[in-house]
């Protein structure tokens, strides 16, 4: 009985410990995220959420007109397909598809994809329905980060790599003409 008292009292005192290290991954993943978030926010370039249903608008996303300018400046952050139904528990599909996307207030949207013929299709779903607003991409499930920070990390840096592109293209194009220009002010003297 005595060594399975220990055994118990050690096992009670490793989930402790494993609970308390998790939390504070946990906190510094998203400490990351966010301090990517704060240095690179004003360099993002920004899209719409194409086809989001708003018949069933929650009164918590604010103002109907205000979240609808939010949703046409918002960038795809991840994907996940989820079987377990973490966040649409009424939801009758057994396989359903979540986007978290940022908005251009810092805050996050989750949409689930309506209306596609396969969870596998790249073809543009008929309809999103927003299904959470706010601090989500930070949401834990069974002592998990929902979403996956790297991909959140790595979309934000495809973004930059867009935007620098780009910049690039704009700074060459006018650099081009600049030279053009400066050329034929040249041969006019």
């Amino acid at each position: 009985m005595k060594s399975i008292e220990q055994l118990v009292e050690k096992i009670k005192v490793n989930d402790q410990i494993i609970n308390t290290k998790n939390s504070e991954l946990i906190n510094e993943k998203i400490k990351e995220v966010n301090n990517i978030l704060n240095l690179s926010f004003k360099y993002l370039t920004f899209s719409n959420i194409a086809n989001f249903e708003i018949s069933n608008f929650n009164s918590k996303y604010g103002n109907l007109i205000f979240f609808q300018n939010l949703c046409n400046h918002a960038i795809l952050l991840d994907t996940l397909i989820d079987v377990n139904k973490i966040f649409d528990n009424n939801s009758t599909d057994s396989i359903n598809k979540y986007e978290l996307w940022l908005l251009w207030n810092k805050e996050f949207c989750v949409t689930r994809l309506k209306d596609i013929t396969s969870i596998n299709t790249d073809k543009e779903p008929i309809t999103r329905q927003v299904i959470d607003y706010g601090k989500c991409a930070f949401a834990v499930n069974d002592g998990k980060l929902i979403w996956n920070m790297n991909n959140i990390t790595n979309s934000i840096e495809d973004n930059l790599k867009a935007t620098l592109a780009n910049k690039e293209n704009i700074r060459h194009s006018i650099e081009l003409e600049l030279n053009a220009s400066t050329i034929k002010n040249k041969s006019q003297f």
